[in-house]
């Protein structure tokens, strides 16, 4: 997970869901490498710089990212 505040909770979740946590991490890598090709400076080049296969992939990983972050409501019990 990210640095920062997600390492608060790091450990909780690790400890509720270690298969959660690893399929959070691994989603992260994998946007962060599709979107390695687009770095510029500091920052990102503008989302229209992406070509098409790109923007399919990262659709699909962001996506499934955005299910496993859905599950951490629920893992923590924060209901």
């Amino acid at each position: 997970m990210r640095a920062g505040s997600s390492e608060l909770f790091r450990a909780r979740i690790a400890e509720r869901d270690a298969g959660l946590l690893a399929g959070i991490e691994e989603g992260f890598e994998e946007v962060d490498g599709i979107l390695a090709a687009y770095r510029s400076g500091d920052g990102w080049a503008h989302y229209s710089a992406l070509n098409d296969r790109d923007r399919n992939s990262l659709r699909g990983v962001v996506n499934h990212l955005a299910e496993q972050l859905a599950l951490l409501r629920g893992t923590l019990h924060l209901d």
